[in-house]
Order: C-alpha cells, then sequence, then structure tokens
C-alpha cells in the first residue's frame, strides 16, 4: 500500500513538471525543486564507482598480492561531495590577521633600518614594500566602499518635482525582480509570471504612455564577475514553467545562470501577450530589444549591463516624444551616468525632466536629475563619473577608511579637480604621466583626502609625513605616485 502511495506520489510529480528523461538540460536536476547540482558534485557521481573498484585493486595488490600492509588494514572512506553535502561558511582567517600584523612589522623595521643606515628615506616610501597596495587593496581584492553614500550628499539637492505625472518609466530589470519577490513559495515560475511579473506591468503601463524594463546581461569575461562573486554562491534553480519557484529568493538571485534564464524567460512571456495598441513596453532579450503594443522598434544594444542600456532607453524614449521620464533603480551608478549625460541630453532635448525612483522601504528616496545638475552646475556634473570612478566603484578601488562623504567633500573644497576630472572624462584613452597637469592636481585631490592642511602636493611626500610624524599605519596612508599613476590611467574606463 505504501508503495503503491509512493508510485502515484512519482507519477504525479512528474506529470506535474515534466518527464526528466525528456529533459535536454546537460545539469543534474532535482525532480521535484530543479535545483542543480553543483560540477564537484556530478563529478562525484560520475566517477564513484571508477574510484571504488581502483581502492579494491589497490587493497588487493597490497594486502593479497605482495602482502606489504597487513590484513587489518582498512580502506579509507572517501570524502566526497554528494547532494546532502553541506556546504561550509566561510570564516575568518587567522592567517590574515597575523599576515597584516606580519605586514606593519615589516614595514616598521625597514623604515627604522633605513634611518639607522642613513638611507634615502624618500626613496624608501617611494615604493609600496608589499605584494599589494594596503590602502587600495585588499590582499589581493578590491577595497569596495558604500556608493549609496555618494547619494546621500545629493539627498538635498534634488527635490521631487510638484507635478509627477511622467510619460514613460524606465526599470531596472534586476532592481525589478527584487522587489517583486514572491511571496508564496509554492508558486510555480508560470504562476510567477502571470500573477506578480505581467500584473504589475499592467499596472504601470495604465499610468504611463510608455514602459521599459532593461535586464543585466552576464558574460563569462565579465569584469563584474569578482564583484559578483563577493555577493555570495547562489542556489542554482533551472528556470522553467513548471519548476517551483525558490524558497530562498535572495539565494536564487545571487547565481548568475539563474538571472539570465529567469529574464529571458520573463521576456518571453511578455512577447507572448497582446498589448494594447496605445501603450508601449519595451523588454530586452539579451542583446535584442522586444517591442510590444504601439512601440516602434528599438536596435539591438550589445551593452552588458542595465546601467548604460537604461540610458540608451531613455534617448529612444525621448525620440519619440516621450519627455518626462522616470526611472526605477537600486544602482548608484545609473544616477551617477544619468547626471554626467544630462547636459548632453538636455542640449538636444530641451524638455527632457528625468526622476529616479531609488532604493526600497525605508532607504526609497527620489532624485530629481534636472535639480541636481543644475545646482551641481555643468562642468561638475559632466565630470562625475569619472570622480565616481576615482573614489570607487565596482571595478576601481576605494581608499582604505576614505568613502564617498569624504571624497566628495574634499572634491567641493578643492574645486580645481574638476577640470582634471572632465580631461579624463572626456580623454579617458589618452596616456597619464607624472608630469601630467591633471595627474598633479589628482595627486594634491589625494593627499588633502588624507590631511586637509597638508602643504604637500606629492602623495610620497605625504606618505612620509602621515607615518613618520602623525603614527598613520601603512594602509592609512595614500598609495605611492606610481600606484596612483597607473590607477588614474585605468579608473576612466570604468565607465
Amino acid at each position: 500500500m505504501k508503495f503503491q502511495q509512493q508510485v502515484n506520489n512519482l507519477v504525479n510529480q512528474i506529470n506535474r513538471c515534466g518527464n526528466p528523461f525528456d529533459e535536454k538540460c546537460q545539469e543534474l536536476l532535482v525532480l521535484n525543486t530543479r535545483e542543480c547540482a553543483a560540477e564537484n558534485v556530478v563529478t562525484s557521481e560520475c566517477t564513484i564507482e571508477e574510484v571504488g573498484k581502483r581502492q579494491f585493486e589497490t587493497f588487493k595488490r597490497e594486502v593479497l598480492e605482495e602482502r606489504t600492509k597487513p590484513i587489518s588494514t582498512a580502506i579509507k572512506r572517501n570524502s566526497l561531495p554528494l547532494f546532502s553535502t553541506t556546504k561550509h561558511k566561510v570564516r575568518s582567517s587567522t592567517n590574515k590577521i597575523k599576515a597584516i600584523k606580519n605586514d606593519v612589522g615589516l614595514f616598521s623595521r625597514l623604515y627604522i633600518s633605513t634611518q639607522q643606515r642613513e638611507g634615502d628615506l624618500d626613496e624608501f616610501f617611494a615604493h609600496e614594500n608589499h605584494a599589494y597596495p594596503p590602502s587600495i587593496s585588499n590582499f589581493g581584492k578590491l577595497r569596495l566602499g558604500d556608493k549609496s553614500d555618494l547619494l546621500k550628499m545629493l539627498q538635498d539637492t534634488g527635490t521631487k518635482p510638484d507635478d509627477c505625472r511622467f510619460e514613460c518609466k524606465i526599470f531596472d530589470g534586476g532592481a525589478l525582480i527584487h522587489f517583486l519577490s514572491p511571496k508564496n513559495a509554492t508558486l510555480l515560475f508560470s504562476e510567477y509570471s502571470h500573477q506578480i511579473f505581467l500584473p504589475f506591468l499592467e499596472r504601470e503601463l495604465s499610468t504611463v504612455k510608455r514602459v521599459d524594463v532593461v535586464w543585466d546581461r552576464y558574460l563569462t569575461d565579465s569584469l563584474k564577475n569578482c564583484t559578483r562573486e563577493k555577493r555570495g554562491p547562489g542556489v542554482r534553480v533551472k528556470v522553467g514553467p513548471q519548476a517551483r519557484v525558490p524558497k530562498n529568493w535572495n539565494a536564487f538571485l545571487r547565481d548568475s545562470t539563474n538571472k539570465d534564464e529567469l529574464f529571458n524567460y520573463l521576456s518571453e512571456e511578455v512577447d507572448h501577450v497582446q498589448w494594447d495598441c496605445s501603450r508601449e513596453i519595451y523588454i530586452t532579450k539579451g542583446s535584442l530589444v522586444i517591442a510590444k503594443g504601439g512601440g516602434k522598434p528599438m536596435f539591438d544594444c550589445t551593452h552588458e549591463e542595465a546601467d548604460t542600456r537604461v540610458i540608451v532607453h531613455l534617448l529612444h524614449a525621448l525620440e519619440n516624444g516621450q519627455s518626462r521620464v522616470e526611472i526605477r533603480t537600486v544602482d548608484t551608478d545609473v544616477v551617477v551616468l544619468l547626471i554626467g549625460k544630462f547636459f548632453d541630453v538636455q542640449a538636444k532635448y530641451p524638455l527632457v525632466d528625468i526622476g529616479v525612483a531609488f532604493g526600497v522601504g525605508k532607504h526609497f528616496q527620489y532624485i530629481h536629475v534636472n535639480s541636481v545638475c543644475g545646482k551641481l552646475g555643468k562642468d561638475q556634473s559632466e565630470s562625475f563619473p569619472a570622480f565616481h570612478a576615482f573614489s570607487g566603484c565596482d571595478t576601481t578601488s576605494s581608499f582604505c577608511g576614505k568613502g564617498k562623504k569624504s571624497a566628495l567633500q574634499t572634491w567641493r573644497s578643492f574645486p580645481e579637480a574638476t577640470e582634471a576630472f572632465l580631461h579624463m572624462q572626456q580623454n579617458p584613452f589618452v596616456a597619464v604621466n607624472y608630469s601630467s597637469p591633471h595627474f598633479k592636481t589628482l595627486e594634491r585631490l589625494t593627499v588633502l583626502m588624507y590631511d586637509k592642511r597638508s602643504t604637500f602636493h606629492s602623495v610620497n611626500a605625504a606618505r612620509r609625513e602621515l607615518f613618520s610624524k602623525k603614527g598613520r599605519t601603512i594602509e592609512k596612508i595614500p598609495p605611492t605616485q606610481v600606484t596612483t599613476v597607473v590607477g588614474y590611467r585605468w579608473f576612466p574606463s570604468a565607465f
């Protein structure tokens, strides 16, 4: 009776989720949850019999034939990753703390020996004396600051207009999926699409003429892979109409393959719906742009990030007569790019009015890009992306202990840096050297970030002053001039 019940349950599950033997996917799936096994688990399952036979043959040869080991010798148990193997949590390493202490001691001893042996201190502080620059590197990895601090400094600058009747809304797809998380863990992806995602788009279309949804693309050789890895591993789930939505939505969205499959699936669902011809809806699918309703076709876009693709959709909306646009996102980079490109856009479309609905819940804030750029001015607005990359973004390191707030305050007190940022922004591939006036300006800005009262213009001289006379640790002094010029050569290309 129990066996019959189990068979019936299995048949019902196959009818619900599909026949697993017809699955074209190359991954190893759990039938009911459609979670994908990790690569090391698949390898273990494929080689487990071979491993066992090899161990048995070794035991037979050494114990029974060659008799080099006693009969009591046990075959060691293998610790192979299997389906039920739990993932070990990454703990803070004591070796890392030990390495930091050793680095501090080494730097101090080198400094003392240089003094006693009449060494050249200027030459000493012109070198990092480490495999990595501690001020901008965390054991070979980028130091990532809090990018949203930049918007807190701009919050009082922009004000929400009284008339908020927008004609177009552009959604950063990644942010949209996060705040449209399913509350019911028993939903299928088809139900999620028809009960949550599509009704949301219909509600938004009832208030505006045009809605755009822009997804990220996930490339294998992307510079953003390092940043994505820092968010932690996710749970790999095969997305499909009959697959169940995972209980842990955030863990599901940490896996890039999951998001790529989900984005493509939702785009196909939008494409299958007959939308009102008086409204326009645009949604991306890879490099393609699907136009529905009365929307005019858009050219394909090969941009990887939704950050820049939002600008492309904004321009297309303006070309087709929608001058008042709201952009929904949770990514600081989108706001920075909008500020940097605003005056170029306004020169072509004078009636443009851009608002950004940023964040969710208690962290929500409204940023009126027109007001922000009006108070910043043309030069400072256009150089804003270069400043953002200089002070630390996803692909450039921030300064240790120097966040966006202190960097922006220093920039405001040293407006000469605006010209240098503007030059870097407009000429990202021009070679930079020590004698460049723009480099010297940004070098002076770096010194002021670490010591507002410093009279030095060289970061090497500031390093010596801060370490020897003001007791700063090695990670609390600026990087060397050599490190700085290499960093400045790369940071404009971050955008």
